[in-house]
C-alpha cells in the first residue's frame, strides 16, 4: 500500500510534465497563430497604406500636371495678349511714321487708354498725343502748301505752281514729240468794275470766271490764276503737227 502510493507520487511529475508539455505546445501553436494573424493584419494595413499612398501620389502628380497645364495656358494667353498689345502699339507708331498715308482712327489705342492703367495707359496717351500733334502738323503743312501754290480767292493754282506745270508740260511734250498750247485770258475793264461796283463784286466775278473755266473739263488742261484779272490755261499733248495742235487749242 505504501509502495503504490509512492509509485503514484513518483508518476505524477511525469504526468504533470507531459501535461505541461501539451499546454506549452498548445500555447506555442496559439502564439504562432496569433503572430501569423497579427503579421497578416499588419501586411493588410501596410498594403492599404501603400495603396492609399499610391493613390495620393498619383492624385498629387495628376493635380500637379493639371496645374502645370493651367499655368502654361495662362502664360500663353498672357503672352498672346501682350504680343497683341505690342502689335497694336507698333502699328500705331508705324502709321505715324508714314507721313504720306492718312492717319488711322486709333480706336484700339483709345480703348487701351480707357481700359488699362499704368504703363499701357501712359503709352496709349502718348501715342494719341503724337497723333494729335501729327494731325496739326499736317493741317499746317497743307495750309502752307495751299497758301504757297494756290490762289486764296479762286482756289486755282497760282503763278508759282503754274510755272512748274508749264515746265512739266514742255518736258512731256518734248519727250512725246507733241505740241501743247498756252492760253492767256485777261478781263477787259476789270478795274472799272472794281471802282464802280466795289471789290466784292469784282471778287465774285473772278470766282465766276474760275468756276466756268473749271466746268469746261478740258482733257489735259491745267487752269490757274496769275493774279488780278489774269488767268492761264496749259494744254498738253494736243497733236504731233502744228496745224492740228492749233485747231484743237482753238476748239
Amino acid at each position: 500500500m505504501a509502495n503504490e502510493s509512492a509509485a503514484r507520487e513518483l508518476g505524477d511529475p511525469a504526468l504533470f510534465l507531459k501535461e505541461a508539455q501539451n499546454h506549452f505546445n498548445t500555447f506555442t501553436l496559439f502564439s504562432q497563430q496569433i503572430f501569423e494573424a497579427l503579421t497578416l493584419r499588419a501586411k493588410e494595413r501596410h498594403d492599404l497604406s501603400f495603396d492609399a499612398l499610391t493613390r495620393s501620389h498619383s492624385t498629387t502628380i495628376w493635380l500637379g500636371i493639371a496645374m502645370m497645364g493651367v499655368l502654361i495656358s495662362a502664360a500663353f494667353f498672357a503672352s498672346w495678349r501682350i504680343n497683341k498689345r505690342l502689335m497694336v502699339v507698333g502699328d500705331a507708331i508705324l502709321s505715324l511714321s508714314k507721313r504720306r498715308q492718312p492717319l488711322p482712327d486709333f480706336h484700339a489705342i483709345e480703348q487701351m487708354r480707357q481700359q488699362h492703367s499704368g504703363p499701357l495707359k501712359r503709352i496709349a496717351t502718348a501715342l494719341i498725343a503724337l497723333k494729335d500733334s501729327e494731325q496739326q502738323r499736317r493741317e499746317a503743312e497743307q495750309k502752307i502748301h495751299r497758301l504757297a501754290y494756290y490762289d486764296t480767292l479762286t482756289k486755282l493754282p497760282n503763278w508759282r505752281l503754274m510755272k512748274e506745270h508749264l515746265q512739266h508740260s514742255l518736258d512731256t511734250n518734248q519727250q512725246a514729240s507733241t505740241f501743247g498750247a498756252l492760253v492767256y485770258l485777261g478781263m477787259d475793264n476789270f478795274k472799272r468794275i472794281n471802282d464802280s461796283s466795289g471789290h466784292r463784286v469784282g471778287d465774285n466775278l473772278l470766282k465766276l470766271i474760275a468756276q466756268r473755266l473749271t466746268d469746261l473739263q478740258v482733257e489735259g488742261a491745267t487752269i490757274g490764276r496769275l493774279g488780278g484779272d489774269e488767268f492761264m490755261v496749259i494744254l498738253d499733248g494736243l497733236a504731233g503737227e502744228h496745224l492740228k495742235a492749233a485747231e484743237k487749242a482753238e476748239a
